[in-house]
C-alpha cells in the first residue's frame, strides 16, 4: 500500500497518537487492514515480457536466470526452498504465496504484493522491500538484516525471532506487529508507526527509534541499550523489565506518564534538551 494513495493516508491518519484511537476494538482493527492491502494494479497480467512461467520448476530457472517479473501475477505459488538470489520481483503478486526457507538475499522485491504471504526462515539479507505490502505475512524467524523496507506495511505481521540487525524501516508501519524476541540491533525506525506491536524479549540495541510511534507498544523485557529515543512517542506503552542504559532521549520524548519522573531521575543531560539514561 503506498502511502500517498487515499487508502494510505487514511491508515496513517488511523494510527496516529490521538486518544481517539485508543482500545479501539476489533471493527477498526478489521477497517485498518482491509484499507492496508495494495489494490491490484489494473493492466499487469504478468512479467515485463509476457505472462509468468507456469510451474514451478520453469519459473524458478526464469529468476535464477534473471528474467525481470515486474508486476506479475505469483498468487499463491509455492517457492518453498528456492535459491532465488536477486530475483525481480518489483511489484510482483505474491499475495499468499509460500516462499518458506526461501533464499532471496538482494531480491528487490519493491512495492511487491505479499499479504498473508508465508516467509517463515527466508533469508532476504540486502533484499530490497520498499513500500512492500507485507500485511499479516509469516516471517518468524526470517532474516532480513541490512533490508530496505522504507514505508513497507508489516501491520499484524508475525515476525517472531526475525533478525532485522541494521534493516531501515523508516517509516514503515508495525501496527500490532508480532516481533517477539525479534533482533532490530542497530535498526533504523526513523518516523515508523509501530503502535500497539509485541517486542516483548526484543532486541534493538542502539536502534534508531527517533520520532517514532510506540504508543500502547509491549516492550516489556526488551532490550534498548544504547536505542535513540529523541521524540520517540512512547504514550502507554508496557516498560516493565525494559533496558534503557544508554539510551538517548529528549524534550520532546513521551513516556508513560507514571515512568516520567522515573526515568528523568537516571538520566543526566548531556546536551541542551537531549539526556542519557545512565543509571
Amino acid at each position: 500500500m503506498r502511502a500517498d494513495t487515499p487508502a494510505g493516508q487514511v491508515v496513517a491518519a488511523l494510527a496516529r497518537d490521538t486518544p481517539a484511537f485508543r482500545d479501539c476494538g476489533p471493527h477498526l482493527d478489521g477497517l485498518l487492514a482491509a484499507l492496508a492491502r495494495t489494490a491490484p494494479d489494473p493492466g499487469v497480467a504478468g512479467s515485463r515480457g509476457g505472462v509468468p512461467p507456469k510451474t514451478r520448476a520453469e519459473l524458478v530457472r526464469a529468476i535464477q536466470a534473471g528474467v525481470d517479473l515486474l508486476g506479475a501475477d505469483l498468487t499463491g505459488v509455492d517457492l518453498a526452498d528456492a535459491v532465488l538470489d536477486r530475483a525481480h520481483l518489483v511489484r510482483a503478486r505474491l499475495t499468499r504465496a509460500d516462499l518458506s526457507r526461501a533464499q532471496l538475499v538482494g531480491a528487490d522485491l519493491t512495492r511487491a504484493d505479499l499479504y498473508r504471504a508465508r516467509l517463515d526462515d527466508a533469508d532476504l539479507r540486502a533484499a530490497r522491500l520498499a513500500h512492500a505490502d507485507c500485511n499479516q505475512a509469516r516471517m518468524r524467524k526470517t532474516i532480513l538484516s541490512g533490508s530496505d523496507l522504507v514505508r513497507a506495511n508489516l501491520m499484524q505481521a508475525d515476525l517472531f525471532q526475525a533478525v532485522l540487525g541494521h534493516a531501515d524501516l523508516t517509516r514503515a508501519l508495525l501496527w500490532k506487529t508480532d516481533l517477539l524476541s525479534a533482533d532490530l540491533s542497530h535498526a533504523v525506525l526513523h518516523k515508523a508507526k509501530i503502535v500497539g506491536a509485541r517486542l516483548t524479549f526484543a532486541r534493538l540495541v542502539e536502534a534508531d527509534l527517533t520520532d517514532a510511534t510506540l504508543r500502547a507498544a509491549k516492550l516489556n523485557s526488551a532490550d534498548l541499550t544504547g536505542a535513540d529515543l529523541r521524540g520517540t512517542r512512547l504514550w502507554l506503552a508496557d516498560l516493565d523489565g525494559t533496558r534503557l542504559d544508554g539510551a538517548t532521549w529528549s524534550s520532546g520524548t513521551r513516556w508513560p506518564r507514571k515512568m516520567t519522573e522515573q526515568i528523568r531521575a537516571r538520566s543526566d543531560e548531556v546536551a541542551p534538551k537531549v539526556y542519557e539514561v545512565v543509571r
